[in-house]
């Protein structure tokens, strides 16, 4: 499961001929480091480092949009084959998809996992 970028980024069209066509939801993407090392790191570059960590792509929704249909042309041309679902069964992997995740997220709650929070500088 991944998005169109990655399959021409990763030329996963080199193994995978088909494609199922579908949405379900927005990814999340973060950067990670130890705590540790970055307490260790001047404060110069803390300061360069803050930008990419907090917007670590600041354009990529505007350029997925821009280019999906000339990344799927390009996917497409490579001889993958698109499958699209009917609207009913789409509508029923999202709704799978959603509740997987809020189960997910219970879990690892019930584990004492703290919930996910956007960076605090």
């Amino acid at each position: 499961m991944t998005c169109p970028p990655l399959i021409q980024g990763f030329k996963l069209y080199e193994v995978a001929k088909h494609a199922t066509v579908l949405t379900l939801g927005c990814v999340s993407e973060g950067t990670v480091m130890n705590l540790n090392a970055w307490n260790k790191l001047p404060e110069p570059q803390k300061k360069d480092h803050r930008p990419g960590v907090l917007q670590p792509l600041p354009d990529h929704g505007r350029a997925d949009q821009k280019d999906y249909k000339a990344i799927m042309g390009e996917i497409g041309s490579a001889g993958v084959k698109f499958i699209d679902l009917p609207k009913a069964e789409a509508d029923q992997w999202y709704k799978k998809f959603q509740d997987v995740t809020r189960a997910w997220v219970k879990d690892l709650e019930a584990k004492g996992c703290p919930p996910a929070r956007p960076w605090a500088s």
